[in-house]
Formats: C-alpha cells, sequence, structure tokens
C-alpha cells in the first residue's frame, strides 16, 4: 500500500477553548502530535508535517510565560509554530454600569492557516490536508483548494466538545470529519520535561498542568460529553 503524506494545521485558540470546556488543567498540556497520529494510522500515513497556529496572550505575563513554555514543549515533539498577534479592539460599554474598556483580538492566525493550507496545495507535496478547527470562517479557503486541487484529501478534525460547522462538513464531506474525544486528550499529553531544541536547557510541565486523579464523577460527565458528540458523528447528513 502506498503511504500518504499528510500536513496538518491546529487552530490553536479553537482547540484551547474547547480544552477548557472539559475542565482539565493538564489537557492543555497537550502532545498534538501524539493526539493527530490517533487519526493518521503510520500504515497509512508518513509521519505528518504539524503545524500548530496561535498567538502569545502578551498583556497577561504568567499566561504568556506557559505558552512559550508550551510552544517549546510542541518544538521538540516536531511540531512547527506559527505566531500572529493580538490587536485592542474597538472600545466598549457595558450597559449595566457604564464602565468602558478594550479587548484583545487575535487577528492573523485564520489568514495564516488558509494562506498555508492553500500554498501547501499549490506545492503538491502532500496528499492529505487536515485542519484541527470548529471554526466555519475556513470554509472558503477548504472550498477553493477542493476545487482547485481535486487530487487532494481534505479532512477535518474537529476539536473536542463541539459539533462543528455544517459549512466545513459541507466542503470535505461528511466521511472526512472526525470528533476529538477526550479519551483522545486523556492519551495524548505531553511528557513531564524535554530538551530545548537548539540549545542546551530543559522545559519543565507547569505545575498547574500536573495530572490530578480523576473523580468518577468528571469521568462519567467526560464520558457522556464523548457519547454525546459521538451520536452526532454517526447521525445521517442530508447535506
Amino acid at each position: 500500500m502506498l503511504v500518504k503524506r499528510a500536513a496538518v494545521y491546529i487552530d490553536g485558540f479553537n482547540l484551547y477553548h474547547a480544552l477548557k470546556i472539559l475542565g482539565l488543567e493538564e489537557y492543555k498540556w497537550l502532545n498534538i502530535r501524539a493526539l493527530v497520529e490517533n487519526f493518521l494510522p503510520s500504515s497509512q500515513y508518513e509521519s505528518p508535517n504539524i503545524t500548530y497556529f496561535s498567538a502569545y496572550v502578551h498583556w497577561i505575563q504568567e499566561s504568556m510565560a506557559r505558552q512559550k513554555r508550551y510552544v517549546a514543549a510542541l518544538q521538540a515533539v516536531g511540531v512547527n509554530p506559527v505566531l500572529g498577534t493580538f490587536a485592542r479592539d474597538k472600545e466598549y460599554s457595558c450597559d449595566a454600569c457604564g464602565n468602558k474598556a478594550r479587548y484583545y483580538v487575535e487577528k492573523t492566525t485564520d489568514v495564516h492557516i488558509g494562506v498555508s493550507m492553500m500554498q501547501d496545495a499549490c506545492k503538491g507535496h502532500h496528499d492529505l490536508l487536515m485542519l484541527v478547527s470548529a471554526d466555519s470562517d475556513f470554509a472558503p479557503a477548504l472550498h477553493l483548494i477542493r476545487k482547485s486541487f481535486p487530487s487532494i484529501e481534505l479532512k477535518v478534525l474537529v476539536p473536542p466538545a463541539q459539533q462543528g460547522s455544517k459549512a466545513l462538513r459541507k466542503e470535505v464531506g461528511a466521511k472526512n470529519v472526525s470528533h476529538i474525544k477526550h479519551i483522545h486528550v486523556q492519551r495524548s499529553l505531553l511528557a513531564r520535561e524535554y530538551q530545548v531544541v537548539g540549545r542546551n536547557e530543559s522545559i519543565i510541565r507547569p505545575y498547574i498542568y500536573d495530572p490530578l486523579p480523576m473523580s468518577d464523577d468528571k469521568r462519567t460527565k467526560l464520558q457522556q460529553v464523548d457519547a454525546m458528540f459521538e451520536s452526532v458523528e454517526r447521525k445521517p447528513r442530508s447535506d
């Protein structure tokens, strides 16, 4: 059997917010390579080229420090980071108290992912392009690739506790949409320590990501979430 070449594009914030729903801090110390390889068996695919798209929350120093440690750990397992930027959004007023505030909005990740997918499709180095996101904003990019490069296989991997986008499913086909379940995440955590790529130092997992014993109640709730989205995945689609 001919082994296929795959490229994977991780929508970092979409995945992060999905992991927050699961309610376990340790899941944020996720080995994205191990996670993706659950869905790309080595008997069918070469070791995939994986790119992680995100941005540092530079206005919260403690969070940014954890992000930098996490990105370095991902690099240690062969994941390529592409980092965008945040910009301050327009000023908002609270209807209740009248206070005003500006919020930071991530501006470049979607563009970076769409451009990277199109560039890779043009180069013709991969048989499969896989998007890890539930964001319907990527539908136009998938549509263009599907029409321009019909020989390239397209897949979408939906982050946990999300139903996914009908627009994305329409572009790749229901059979090419898979859902990440909590058990996939649980089995794909990074190790406690890694060597920094190109430097003589180590990365240590932040203590807040240290695994803790899971209660029976929490385990049951996560299994229920998996079962709910598994039923959605199996339900026949009219589109």
